[in-house]
């Protein structure tokens, strides 16, 4: 992979892939009530609500 297009519009990563990848794993330690339940039953995915809102009556 190379920065060449992305470089034209002046981005930068707020990290490097190190960094990224060590937060994204300790993420998922502290959360596995938020993804642990989509390894279980793949369809709970399209039955998630996120916190605050409601579920359709469909």
């Amino acid at each position: 992979m190379t920065w060449d297009k992305i470089t034209g519009v002046d981005y930068r990563p707020e990290r490097d892939i190190k960094e990224g990848l060590a937060e994204t794993i300790d993420w998922y330690r502290r959360n596995p009530d938020r993804w642990a339940p989509l390894v279980r039953n793949p369809n709970a995915a399209r039955m998630a609500v996120p916190a605050g809102e409601e579920a359709d009556a469909h």
